[in-house]
């Protein structure tokens, strides 16, 4: 009758692990490649933001923040404005100079790293205002911004006491959270730390559905994301795509080991429910080096979906998942929008 227990017992005990992890749940990363399409040449090199919103691609030129191209991915046909009056564009009296498409999708903002102002284009009394904003805390250099909501805005930049900035509007108040993708001394005078920090230059990415910041290195193979809660942001997850190179300061500047497979993220945006990052990873080997590229997707709470080769590196990401295509920018002959449809993003369960 014992051992009629203790069997019963271990088989309970089996089952109920198998219940709690269960592995038909284990999520396995669909693996395809995909052929990029080019779809549109363009004369500029966009600095700011890219946004794809409705079908529509909005780019801010490299010189004149005030013009903006728009690509209709639809009808495949490129627009662009140009501003006349640094406050109010009117409607009325230029209409030309302003797409349908563009009153169509306001508001908008773009971060333009150029002339390191934060664009902010909106409708107001039948007329499209257009707001400048200087966003420039002390010691500190800011690469990269998005909006979270109406006064807190988070930045990717040369920042001591942390990786992003969390910055008000009000106040003007910025505060630090994460930590760099590796340790190393940072030392507190401001020439050597740029030079140092200017390594851990990336993307960001904000979700409002989801409330989710999600940073990816360029400089190394490091995704990590936090969620925004209207005060702060808090850690969720990281991820090392491959072991992280050891490095060290040499002359004030930031080396890392050139002998070791390496990688990093030329830019990840957020699209439903996912996160789209371009990856770049150098594979060293006895005789050469070569450098594979890939889009890799992860769902919000950092699983990988799904693994997407390409052929050569884009510079910039954007992803509509439910028409299964993904847009990129790529400078690599010249300067062109390109197109992978993927289909349906499928997550396979064992």
């Amino acid at each position: 009758m014992k051992y009629k227990v203790s069997v019963l017992f271990c088989w309970l005990i089996v089952f109920n692990f198998a219940c709690r992890h269960p592995v038909q749940n284990e999520i396995i990363p669909v693996t395809r490649h995909l052929v990029a399409d080019t779809v549109c040449e363009y004369p500029f090199f966009p600095t700011g933001e890219v946004i794809l919103k409705n079908g529509h691609i909005f780019m801010i030129d490299f010189f004149s923040a005030g013009k903006m191209y728009i690509y209709n991915t639809q009808t495949e046909q490129m627009d662009f404005f140009q501003t006349m009056n640094p406050n109010y564009l009117s409607m009325a009296d230029d209409a030309e100079y302003y797409p349908e498409a563009m009153i169509q999708h306001l508001p908008l903002s773009f971060y333009h790293s150029y002339v390191d102002r934060f664009y902010q284009y909106s409708l107001e009394n039948n007329k499209v205002k257009l707001t400048r904003q200087n966003l420039k805390p002390k010691r500190s250099y800011i690469t990269n911004v998005k909006q979270l909501n109406e006064n807190k805005y988070v930045m990717l930049g040369l920042f001591h006491a942390g990786l992003l900035g969390l910055c008000d509007n009000e106040s003007n108040e910025i505060k630090f959270f994460g930590h760099y993708p590796i340790s190393v001394a940072i030392p507190f005078e401001r020439p050597e730390m740029e030079q140092i920090v200017r390594s851990f230059r990336g993307s960001i990415a904000y979700s409002d559905k989801h409330s989710k910041v999600v940073y990816g290195s360029r400089s190394f193979a490091y995704l990590s994301c936090y969620r925004f809660t209207g005060k702060k942001l808090k850690f969720q997850w990281e991820k090392q795509i491959v072991p992280l190179p050891a490095t060290q300061v040499v002359d004030g500047f930031l080396e890392s080991d050139k002998t070791v497979t390496r990688g990093g993220f030329s830019d990840v945006t957020i699209a439903g429910d996912y996160i789209f990052a371009s990856y770049a990873q150098k594979n060293v080997s006895d005789s050469a080096s070569e450098v594979a590229h890939s889009i890799l997707v992860f769902n919000m709470m950092g699983n990988l979906v799904a693994t997407f080769y390409i052929d050569y590196p884009i510079s910039a990401i954007m992803a509509d998942v439910e028409a299964g295509i993904i847009y990129g920018i790529s400078h690599e002959e010249e300067s062109v929008i390109v197109r992978f449809q993927f289909g349906e993003l499928i997550v396979n369960n064992q």
